[in-house]
């Protein structure tokens, strides 16, 4: 535990960085001879192993990344008498109790906020999770040149730093598959299996870990209000992390670090100890570390707290070496994100430039689609009008204009919680203003480069929003009428929200799973654009059209039903061809068509041949 201030600090303070500046300086030479053998292995043009690559970026990365931090916490130990020493620690702020009433009423909503959660594990994986099922979680069978297969595993240095496309969340992968091998032990079942309640059960408790924050944290900030009790059932309800708090991605322990840099930020705004800044720096890697795409909200946050900070400075003159606290929790953060991150670095650049998917224009649809998102957990514009089961906002209002008093609700309830929250003070303009500076700075950088922000990029700022809305709340001072009229639009909100949930419940994004059980018993399956070979092993996945009809010609010989199962997720002029052969040819009649969400891509369409 850091001491709050003064000398005493100093004195620990230069023990703690000196005692880390000394593994750090070891990790430099035991590193040392790797990094230059890594970078020649790097921009070699031999073909090398994945395992190897990997371990390759590690080693480069973990050198540099020793050696700043080495010559940074020699510099800070040197210096640490003078800049530790002049932080004065404020005073604790004191809460009052939770009563046993309200002990129950809190664990009664995450019973709730975990059931709608749980209800939505057992869906099947969809694209992203199942690459990253095979390349970061636990495997594929790998087709041998003598036809057999072999179950290839990825090692632990591709689970740490594989990321190859960009969508590596290291916590979540490490904790997803410690979380699967041990369902899989659990259930017996043999090795290839999918348990998609053990992959997404850790996100599943990150997501009700950010609850108890976002809770934690609005009592803190108001504490005269039910702000904490709204603020915890608008997020345990709220239907977009209501999904991304259970699939198999890293979004939901992102959002549980930028909550809890929220709730260490107030802390160390309130109190001023070293303990809460340096918490609030290791809650920013952690955010950082889960989804790198956090960068623009720390970015945002940070600058806002530092020019609030300097302001609250400037107004006491207590002198700019105030600053060491949340400059000093800043650096902490970077100093544990650079080596860990620094090997992904390079990968990620790559996956920029060579992402076909990052690559668009964001112009007013996409603006909807994030309010949409934020209003009601889906997409505004109905992306795929011709599937009948598709959620979109747009949709649903035109169907249903009663929905209209839920998007009004969250109109009404956005502005009066920013009201409040400016009257509460820095932390609170802080809170309302780092969201949607994020987005706008993510906005601008990613769009003078022609790339395109995906919305689930964006759930950083989802915590903050919540707060806002439930910050609408007012005091317990206020009439009774005002109180009432902001009950019920919460209300309306939460039914609308509950509404979306129970939707979520019962329809995926893809349904790879559906497809492999729709296949009759002992036919020979051929797929195209899918990863439905996650579970069913016997498919073959054609990469050419000219597979189809030598494989309808081996399906014969063998005297077996030909099913083909196909999406359509890129625009090849060939595969369309064929696609139009299977459904206007009358050589093949339809099994099933399976949907997906959002986009058409998802939607799978299952033939047999007559």
């Amino acid at each position: 535990m850091l001491p709050p201030g003064g000398n005493s600090a100093a004195r620990w303070l230069t023990w703690i960085l000196a005692g880390a500046a000394l593994l750090f300086w070891v990790g430099v030479l035991t590193t040392g001879k790797d990094w230059r053998e890594a970078l020649r292995i790097l921009e070699g043009d031999a073909k090398v192993k994945s395992q190897d690559r990997v371990i390759a970026y590690a080693h480069w990365g973990l050198y540099w990344g020793c050696l700043l931090n080495a010559v940074l916490c020699t510099g800070l130990a040197a210096t640490a008498r003078w800049w530790a020493a002049a932080v004065r620690p404020g005073h604790a702020v004191s809460l009052s109790k939770v009563s046993r009433t309200g002990w129950i009423a809190l664990f009664a909503i995450l019973i709730l906020a975990g059931t709608v959660r749980w209800l939505r594990l057992d869906l099947s994986l969809y694209n992203d999770e199942a690459h990253n099922f095979r390349r970061y979680f636990s495997g594929y069978f790998q087709q041998r040149s003598d036809g057999t297969t072999r179950w290839r595993e990825p090692s632990w240095g591709e689970t740490l730093w594989l990321n190859q496309v960009g969508n590596n969340s290291t916590p979540f992968s490490v904790s997803a598959r410690l979380s699967h091998a041990a369902a899989l032990r659990l259930t017996g079942s043999p090795v290839g299996t999918v348990h998609e309640v053990g992959l997404r059960f850790p996100s599943w408790v990150a997501g009700l870990g950010t609850l108890l924050v976002v809770w934690a944290l609005l009592r803190r900030l108001l504490p005269d209000s039910g702000a904490s009790w709204w603020g915890i059932l608008l997020l345990g309800l709220h239907p977009w992390h209501v999904r991304y708090s259970s699939e198999a991605r890293g979004y939901s322990f992102m959002m549980l670090g930028v909550a809890l840099c929220l709730y260490f930020a107030l802390r160390a705004w309130q109190e001023n100890r070293w303990r809460w800044w340096v918490a609030m720096g290791l809650a920013q890697f952690f955010a950082l570390w889960s989804f790198s795409g956090t960068l623009y909200y720390l970015v945002a946050f940070n600058g806002l707290l530092l020019v609030g900070w300097i302001w609250r400075i400037i107004q006491s003159r207590e002198g700019l070496g105030q600053l060491s606290g949340p400059l000093f929790g800043m650096v902490v953060g970077a100093m544990c994100a650079v080596p860990l991150l620094l090997p992904m670095l390079p990968q990620l650049l790559k996956a920029l430039q060579t992402n076909v998917s990052i690559h668009g224009h964001m112009g007013l649809g996409w603006w909807q689609d994030l309010a949409g998102c934020l209003v009601a957990g889906v997409r505004w514009v109905d992306s795929d009008p011709g599937n009948p089961v598709n959620l979109a906002l747009g949709r649903f209002l035109s169907q249903q204009p009663l929905l209209w008093a839920g998007v009004i609700s969250s109109g009404l309830l956005f502005l009066v919680g920013a009201i409040a929250l400016t009257r509460v003070g820095s932390m609170g303009r802080i809170i309302l203003l780092a969201g949607p500076l994020a987005v706008v700075g993510g906005w601008f950088a990613m769009g003078r480069q022609g790339n395109f922000i995906h919305l689930w990029y964006l759930l950083h700022i989802l915590p903050g929003w919540c707060v806002v809305l439930a910050a609408a709340d007012p005091s317990g001072k206020a009439p009774v009428w005002k109180r009432g009229i902001v009950g019920f639009l919460l209300t309306v909100l939460l039914a609308g929200w509950l509404w979306m949930d129970l939707r979520f419940h019962l329809l995926g994004k893809e349904d790879l799973r559906g497809v492999a059980q729709a296949i009759p018993a002992g036919a020979f399956h051929v797929a195209a654009y899918s990863d439905v070979n996650i579970y069913d092993r016997g498919v073959t996945i054609i990469e050419q059209t000219s597979e189809l009809d030598p494989l309808i010609a081996r399906a014969r010989q063998e005297n077996r039903v030909f099913c083909i199962s196909f999406s359509r997720k890129v625009a090849d002029p060939e595969f369309e061809k064929m696609f139009h052969r299977i459904e206007q040819g009358g050589e093949f009649e339809k099994i099933a068509t399976l949907w997906g969400q959002e986009e058409g891509q998802f939607t799978h369409y299952l033939y047999k041949l007559r």
